[in-house]
């Protein structure tokens, strides 16, 4: 609320000093958030899909450079039938970690360092889950899909981060936010 001070003589009991009296005006009912907050509603959603998009395509790059690259060719032949039933369940629990460390809150974005930091701590978080999940469970999992989809997720979200904080500095200079 708006709050409007004005002074006022000492009342004529006596008393030396002036006193400050505060009227307050009630502003009008807010039925609306207000444009800051939408703000960063509308960017923290633009955050989560673009990380959930930047993770569907590493693992999409790790999936299908895994087999085109000759460093991690072996014999596996059911490797799509063992990887792909478990993008989901890594992506999901990438962007848990993601969220848990953090990268979501709106005072961490667009910091700079410090976001950065987040994310690719978060990134090393999910790869360390996943390999001694992998490790502990005895599960097949190809280090060559593993090593692409964290090496090139941790990279991309990084570079996803960088080019939605430029945005948003620039949607502050024009006067959004």
């Amino acid at each position: 609320s708006r709050r409007n001070l004005k002074r006022q003589p000492p009342p004529e009991s006596g008393a030396s000093r002036e006193r400050l009296v505060a009227i307050s005006f009630a502003p009008p009912a807010q039925t609306t958030l207000r444009p800051d907050k939408r703000f960063n509603i509308t960017a923290t959603v633009v955050t989560v899909a673009s990380d959930t998009a930047v993770i569907v395509i590493s693992a999409l790059i790790a999936l299908f450079m895994r087999n085109r690259l000759p460093l991690f060719a072996d014999s596996n032949e059911d490797y799509y039938g063992l990887v792909v039933p478990l993008i989901a369940l890594f992506a999901a629990m990438w962007q848990a970690a993601l969220w848990l460390a953090g990268a979501y809150r709106w005072r961490s974005r667009g910091s700079g360092t410090a976001e950065y930091r987040l994310v690719f701590n978060a990134s090393l978080a999910t790869a360390a889950a996943v390999g001694v999940g992998s490790y502990l469970t005895h599960y097949p999992l190809s280090r060559g899909f593993f090593v692409l989809f964290f090496v090139s997720g941790a990279v991309l979200l990084l570079i996803g981060r960088h080019l939605l904080r430029r945005l948003e500095h620039h949607l502050h200079r024009k006067g959004f936010g």
